[in-house]
This record gives structure tokens, sequence and C-alpha cells, in this order.
């Protein structure tokens, strides 16, 4: 997806070179990883302008540079996120569904979307337990890790394939990609994802799909518990909690079951 200003948001008030520089920064939030040549030119800019405007941005935090010198957003874009989930109707929708099941399996819960070939937590929900996950917003996890796995499993299988070959490609995967593949096909299977010890040796998660009009895979619904208190019996009711809340935020974004 690509981003820019507006033309008819823009108005004679405004100071081109911020412009410019915003335009930048969506590019590199529509298409990450890109060098400054290939962003320069998707802007209409020389790479020498298009430079000055990347370091300014990089070094308000806002983009970082790779080791071999490609952009993708910065750990500031992230508080900006953050700061901008109370606007997102997503967010707001899901934010008593997660206190639903939270208050019903007395475990942490949280919602997560898909940015790039990342999982970032957008909304959560605490127990008032002095042992318990902590859950941070912003915080980003690969997708074919722990729980994170049910925002790749209910995808397209052409998302899903083309998912693969970049992050088998780009990162050092701990399991085999036939591995993960047949786990992801298990999930869709069952309907939801469990992570046993993925992340962390001493914690236990399950997730299940969200879906906006259309059949679109928008969000996953995760709890997260230590593994002391993870019964088998305690899973079961979480899974059943977060497949209800789960159909009741689909059905307010407009998704219907036809199955």
């Amino acid at each position: 997806m690509t981003l820019s200003v507006s033309p008819s948001n823009r108005s004679g008030y405004t100071i081109e070179s911020v412009r410019t520089a915003m335009d930048l920064l969506f590019a590199v939030c529509g298409e990450p990883d890109l060098g400054v040549t290939e962003l320069a030119r998707k802007n209409g800019l020389g790479k020498a302008r298009a430079y000055r405007l990347l370091r300014t941005l990089e070094e308000c935090g806002l983009v970082k540079r790779t080791e071999d010198q490609r952009f993708r957003l910065g750990h500031a874009a992230l508080l900006v996120g953050s700061a901008a989930t109370t606007q997102i109707d997503l967010a707001n929708l899901a934010t008593a569904e997660l206190s639903r099941v939270g208050e019903a399996v007395q475990e942490s819960t949280q919602l997560r979307i898909r940015e790039g070939d990342e999982s970032v937590c957008i909304a959560r929900w605490e127990p008032n337990r002095d042992l318990r996950v902590h859950i941070v917003l912003g915080r980003r996890r690969r997708l074919g890790m722990g729980s994170n796995k049910a925002l790749l499993a209910f995808d397209t299988n052409e998302e899903i394939e083309s998912t693969l070959d970049r992050i088998y490609v780009a990162e050092d995967m701990p399991v085999a990609r036939d591995v993960l593949r047949t786990a992801l096909e298990e999930a869709r299977g069952k309907g939801y994802v469990v992570s046993r010890g993925e992340v962390s040796e001493h914690l236990v998660s399950a997730s299940v799909p969200v879906y906006a009009k259309g059949g679109k895979l928008v969000a996953a619904l995760n709890v997260s518990a230590p593994a002391i208190r993870m019964t088998e019996d305690n899973l079961r009711f979480a899974i059943t909690q977060l497949l209800e809340a789960s159909a009741r935020l689909s059905a307010k974004l407009g998704w219907r079951d036809t199955r």
C-alpha cells in the first residue's frame, strides 16, 4: 500500500520540505527495506535531497537504517502509533472483548495486528495478579513464532507462501519451513493457535483470528498465561472464550460467517 500526503489536504500554509519528508516516511511505512536510491525515485527526488531528509527522520527516530543501508520505521514511529490506538476503531472495539475474556480466564489478553512480516500489539488487558504475563503496547514479534502464527495461518494461501518466502530468506528461523507450514495447516483446521514455550519456556498462549467484511483477516485475539497455571482444562476454557469473543468482534467489523 502506498501512502502520501493527499493533494486535497495541502494548503499554502505548509512547509514543502516537511511535506516531502512525510512522503518519504509514508513510503518507508508502506514498503520497508528500500534503499535511498529507490525511495528517491519513487518520490521524484534527487538522491542527495532524499538522503538528507531520511537522515533527519533517522535522527528523530522515525526511521532506522539496516546494516545494508535500507530503511525501516524506527522506535519513535511505534510511539506515535501507540498513541494513535485510541483513535483506531479496531482497538476501541476490541477493548470490551479483551476485558471480557480476561475477566473470565483471569489471564492477560491482547489484540495483535500484522505490520509487514511482524505482529504488533495495539490493545491489551491484564489481571490484578502478582504472577501474570506483562503485555507491552507496540511490541513486535515475528509472524512465524508463538501464537503470532494466527496472523499467518488464517490468511490466503498466496499470502502465506509469499510471507514464508520472505521470512525464510531474511530471518534465521528456528524451525524448518515444512514444519511451520504443517503447523499453520493444523491451526487452520482447528480454528486457533496454541503456543507452548516457543517464545518463553514459562509461557503458554492461544490466539484466534479476527475477520472484517468480506472475510479479510485483520487481527488476532490472544490469551497468555504462566505455564504453571495453564492446565488443559484452563486452556480449553480460554480458547472457547477467545472464539466467542472473536465471533462478536468480527461481526461488529462486518464479517458474516457463511460456513
